[in-house]
């Protein structure tokens, strides 16, 4: 029986989400409580899209009752369990300017963060400021980086170690936002425009869900992502297409 690097890295799941946690004020963590106690509970399945659907759906049977009720119909919740694959899909695309953005908001390989002597729990909390730190500590300590294979960098993302913790509360923001002028509207606004909002929100709760399912999956907060590398005492698997055996596989 092939054995994997789960049991090892499950803990970097509940590090990460508390990072994302301390980044939040109350009221916004009020928008994504449902999503994020979701975390603990799925480390251990798969999300492939019928995993993600799973996190989503989930997710929607924790928001209390007095949720805003365009939320909680049937037609609703199954909006948001199939955004839950949305940014996956984007994956699937030759254009290099979706890829560099998209691709590095899955995923934070936390043991290239540490290596580069940066403490997950100190780290900026606007996404170009990392960039910036993490540049600097590059050309600063080029000796504790992976050297970069330019036929394998099309998309320019391997210099990266990931932003999934800002994909995550850069959509909850929005989410706030979605909630603030669907206010607005419902105050002063015409019918169509109140819908509009409403779907608005639905986009981006199902949207935000995708990458909080990534932040519990094992394989989305470390560089052993495709198999296992470097040395190897314990014999990891390194079959490259153990990622994708988790996400699919084993859950079926």
């Amino acid at each position: 029986m092939t054995r994997v690097a789960l049991r090892v890295y499950n803990p970097s799941g509940p590090l990460l989400t508390l990072a994302i946690i301390q980044s939040l004020d109350a009221m916004k963590l009020r928008l994504l409580a449902a999503v994020i106690v979701l975390i603990s509970s799925v480390a251990v399945r798969a999300w492939d899209y019928e995993g993600h659907r799973i996190v989503n759906q989930i997710a929607l049977a924790s928001l209390p009752t007095n949720f805003p009720a365009f939320v909680l119909t049937p037609e609703a919740r199954e909006r948001v369990a199939f955004l839950a694959g949305e940014a996956d899909r984007w994956r699937n695309t030759t254009d290099l300017s979706l890829k560099h953005c998209n691709g590095l908001d899955h995923y934070m390989d936390l043991e290239d963060l540490m290596d580069a002597g940066l403490d997950l729990m100190k780290l900026p909390q606007f996404r170009f400021d990392f960039a910036v730190l993490l540049a600097r500590t590059r050309a600063a300590h080029p000796e504790v980086f992976h050297p970069i294979k330019e036929e394998k960098d099309a998309d320019h993302t391997r210099a990266q170690v990931g932003y999934l913790p800002w994909a995550m509360v850069e959509n909850q923001g929005k989410l706030k936002s979605g909630f603030s002028y669907l206010g607005e509207f419902e105050k002063a606004g015409r019918p169509e425009e109140i819908a509009n909002a409403q779907q608005n929100i639905l986009y981006v709760m199902g949207v935000m869900g995708h990458y909080i399912g990534d932040g519990a999956q094992p394989l989305h907060t470390t560089k052993h992502h495709h198999g296992w590398v470097g040395p190897n005492p314990n014999g990891y698997s390194t079959n490259y297409s153990i990622h994708a055996w988790i996400d699919g596989g084993y859950l079926g």
